[in-house]
């Protein structure tokens, strides 16, 4: 029992100890999962809110009537206004192209080989006013690769020609020559390039011409992206919803790689790419992932909607980094735990030691106990063999003269010359020399030296018997007498004389402990009752109780009243044979005897016979 709870103990404490660490631990992952949300959609915003001013810097420039008629000079003046403004660097070159996508001016860094060649776009997407964003793209400075750029390009004016009309053969003069711009740069034309066309069957639909912005990546990112309060193990990246990886802080060789185009290099390090095609289709929200063998990550991401364009901000987090504290503060707390369990394990052992000492000590004292009550008992049985074989003698040389006393008695009584005058006084021997003989047989009886006779017999006829001898004495003592009988009760299978001795001795008893004015119930019913180990069931008793208002048993005498020689009356009243040879009796018969008491209010005997059915007992 003693293992069993301790083994319980310890499991609860164990599943509790992973359960608690495994909730902290969940709860540390969603909040700094929290954490990594608040500071990438204030990123997002600080990106979208400026791309957004960008894009009104665009519309204000475009709304120069020297802008639209491609005035070198007043385009020059605002642009360069303008790009001063931009003192963080982030918009790199601001330039104009015509109507056929050629460029008209620019100022600040070169412009990149795709603006010489074409920008890639298609007319037909473009709207007015409205700035289209173009793939990132790496850019090149004498040919040296310096950074990330992306470019808008926003479309203004329109108006129509005839076919063959306009200067989309030659182009300007000053790009269909070519001419060198204010920074001693090569304006190369490229007419024609990237623009779309479309008849309305009397001419066609083009535009005036395009405002741009060529706007560093990177510039972007460091001013919005690297003053986050990372942590120092947390880092953002950012895809694109091509699935191109724009920006990372420590996998720079990976930029520009697209998930969709992966290679034996990338499954190296990526078991799949769910997770990034997850975060290209959905909305803000958090991730779990691994790649290669590093830790497992958890991340928070956010999309950045442009016109044309989606870039999805992502900051993640090794977990051993955010669990590191807390597990820290777990071990400890787990240690504790384990120290405490510890404690109580060694408690409980000692306890357990100790109490399993005590019992054994205990077991010990009984056996002792019962050793010696088997000594008392052994060494009673051996007086009691030596009593029965004085009480044989005794009886057979008390009976002897009995005998002969009793038949001189009769032999009086038949003479014809016998004085009337003492007829009364041979009454009294004979009924003292009676009263003797029924002692010796008791003396018998009860060393088993006299034979077992049970019959058939009714119960209360017995009882009423009993009481009707002893009626002088009740009457002496103004003792009343209150019957109650079950009615019909069946026959009981008895010997006659033992248990007319039995009552006899109760109701002396009752008698002696009332001193006047008492009384004595006797109660007499059938109930079912299994008071034999030999029985598996109940079977039907007759119970008989017998109740008096004496002066009852104290608890320390009644468990020993039944042991021989054993008396609780006055010294020269009471022999201690009474009740052990009633319960000898009882006990011949397959029946039991209990007692119930309280001192100065009652006492209870009830006894137990088995009934007789169809002349046998049960």
């Amino acid at each position: 029992m003693f293992i069993s709870g301790t083994v319980f103990i310890a499991v609860f404490f164990i599943a509790m100890v992973i359960n608690t660490y495994d909730y902290i631990l969940n709860d540390a992952k969603k909040n700094h999962q929290m954490q990594q949300m608040e500071m990438a959609k204030a990123a997002a915003s600080g990106i979208s809110n400026y791309i957004s001013g960008l894009a009104d810097d665009m519309l204000f420039l475009s709304d120069y009537s020297g802008v639209k008629s491609f005035d070198k000079r007043i385009i020059k003046t605002n642009a360069d206004l303008l790009l001063d403004h931009y003192k963080d660097k982030i918009v790199k070159t601001i330039f104009v192209l015509d109507g056929e996508g050629r460029p008209v001016y620019y100022t600040g860094t070169n412009l990149p080989a795709s603006i010489y060649y074409g920008p890639d776009f298609d007319s037909k997407s473009l709207q007015n006013d409205v700035p289209k964003f173009f793939k990132i793209e790496p850019f090149y400075g004498s040919n040296v690769k310096s950074g990330l750029i992306f470019v808008m390009l926003m479309p203004f004016g329109g108006e129509k020609t005839e076919l063959g009309m306009g200067n989309s053969g030659e182009g300007k003069v000053e790009n269909g020559k070519g001419e060198n711009d204010e920074k001693g740069k090569s304006v190369r034309s490229n007419i024609g390039k990237g623009v779309s066309r479309e008849s309305d069957g009397e001419g066609v639909s083009r535009r005036e011409g395009y405002i741009g912005f060529i706007v560093s990546f990177d510039s972007l990112v460091h001013k919005y992206i690297v003053p986050l309060k990372l942590g120092e193990k947390d880092f953002a990246w950012i895809l694109d919803d091509g699935g191109r990886l724009i920006y990372h802080p420590t996998h720079k060789d990976m930029l520009l790689r697209s998930i969709n185009g992966t290679s034996s290099s990338c499954i190296k390090c990526h078991n799949s790419f769910d997770v990034q095609k997850e975060m290209i289709d959905g909305n803000s929200s958090f991730g779990e992932y691994t790649i290669g063998n590093e830790p497992p990550k958890i991340m928070a991401y956010v999309p950045i909607i442009l016109n044309g364009d989606k870039w999805i901000l992502a900051i993640s987090t090794f977990l051993p980094e955010v669990t590191a504290n807390l597990r820290d503060k777990f071990s400890l707390f787990f240690g504790l735990g384990i120290l405490i369990l510890f404690v109580i394990i060694s408690l409980g052992t000692l306890l357990y030691f100790q109490t399993v000492k005590k019992v054994r000590a205990e077991e010990s004292n009984r056996h002792m106990e019962q050793r010696q009550n088997f000594l008392d008992q052994l060494s009673q049985a051996a007086q009691l063999a030596s009593i029965g074989e004085l009480v044989d003698s005794v009886a057979h040389e008390i009976n002897t003269p009995l005998g002969i006393i009793s038949s001189h008695i009769d032999a009086l009584k038949l003479q014809k010359d016998y004085p009337v005058k003492f007829s009364e006084d041979l009454e009294v021997i004979k009924n003292q020399t009676k009263r003797i003989n029924n002692y010796t047989k008791s003396l018998l009886n009860y060393s088993h030296r006299i034979p077992f006779n049970p019959k058939p017999e009714k119960l209360t006829d017995l009882i009423d018997e009993c009481l009707f001898l002893l009626n002088p004495l009740f009457h002496s003592k103004r003792i009343r007498i209150i019957k109650n009988y079950q009615y019909d009760m069946p026959l009981v299978e008895i010997d006659k004389g033992q248990i007319e001795q039995v009552f006899i001795n109760l109701f002396n008893n009752a008698a002696d402990a009332i001193d006047n004015n008492g009384e004595i119930r006797i109660d007499v019913m059938i109930e079912e009752k299994n008071i034999s180990i030999v029985n598996l069931g109940e079977i039907k008793y007759a119970a008989i109780t017998i109740t008096d208002t004496g002066i009852g048993i104290q608890p320390e005498d009644i468990n020993n009243i039944f042991e021989t020689f054993y008396t609780t009356k006055a010294e020269g009243k009471g022999t201690g044979l009474g009740l052990p040879i009633s319960k000898a009796i009882i006990l011949r018969h397959k029946g039991k005897i209990e007692v119930y008491s309280e001192p100065g209010k009652y006492t209870t005997f009830r006894i137990f016979l088995p009934v007789n059915i169809n002349g046998q007992s049960v």
